[in-house]
């Protein structure tokens, strides 16, 4: 299973545990990780190129490639990968997470990102979605990414129930809260 902790950057690494459910369960006692901790997992799915879309009030504001042909941003061989990158795989993500944010029945924040891979048959899933103010922003527009994350700050209150609530921090910390990522595969 992949496991991950929303949000939490340091101390605890998202990453992959084979094993059984005893296996990981001891593994994960290691992190000495506080009580009520939220941890998201899902299966392990192996992506050959991912994109992060910046998302403000259901719309894309941004979006750049962070893993192509298995090559990881910034790493040796990005820039001819990117360059590489074809535009009709870039408007297929795209219309794939338009596609997403369009359905009633998918309840997004209003500040968020989306990450969507490519796995080796060519078929779309999403990787995860997380708190725009906490992800890393690659090659994406500044501007776009700036909305996206001044949409997650709710200034307003208007979004009351996507506020972020981590029971170590505080009761109550602004601004966001995505308590299960979207993960798998959407139809």
């Amino acid at each position: 299973m992949f496991l991950k902790l929303p949000e939490a950057k340091g101390g605890f690494e998202a990453q992959a545990f084979h094993g059984s459910p005893f296996y990981i369960d001891k593994t994960l006692e290691q992190f000495h990780l506080p009580p009520g901790v939220l941890i998201q997992l899902a299966p392990e799915v192996r992506f050959v190129t991912e994109t992060r879309f910046f998302v403000a009030y259901g719309c894309i504001t941004a979006y750049g490639p962070y893993r192509i042909n298995g090559v990881i941003w910034e790493s040796e061989g990005w820039a001819e990968q990117r360059d590489g990158l074809h535009d009709a795989e870039v408007q297929r993500m795209c219309s794939f997470v338009e596609e997403m944010l369009a359905d009633p029945q998918v309840d997004v924040a209003p500040g968020c990102t989306i990450d969507v891979g490519i796995l080796e048959d060519g078929t779309l899933a999403v990787v995860e979605a997380n708190a725009a103010w906490s992800s890393g922003p690659y090659d994406c527009d500044p501007a776009g990414v700036r909305a996206a994350v001044k949409a997650s700050y709710d200034f307003g209150g208007d979004y009351l129930e996507w506020r972020w609530k981590y029971p170590v921090i505080h009761e109550q910390v602004r601004p966001l809260k995505i308590c299960v990522a979207i993960m798998g595969y959407y139809d």
